[in-house]
């Protein structure tokens, strides 16, 4: 799945994952490929990107996610 994750002034990250962990508000939530499309709230936390065996974090404060059905896109 192709996975952006990018603040007002940068980008983060761009590329393609196997599945990243996000802190919603209503809990964490694991998004995978073909995953149903949502927008959901982030609270603070870390997201965890998991891609070819590697892990990536990124701690947070609050932002938004935009899953759809072939590409999710995070703003912290």
């Amino acid at each position: 799945m192709k996975l952006t994750i990018t603040q007002v002034d940068k980008v983060l990250l761009s590329g393609y994952d196997e599945s990243v962990l996000v802190p919603r508000a209503e809990g964490e939530m694991v998004v995978l490929s073909h995953h149903m499309p949502l927008i959901a709230t982030l609270k603070a936390g870390e997201i965890i990107v998991k891609a070819s065996g590697a892990e990536q974090r990124f701690p947070i404060t609050s932002g938004f996610v935009d899953v759809g059905k072939t590409e999710t896109t995070i703003l912290v």
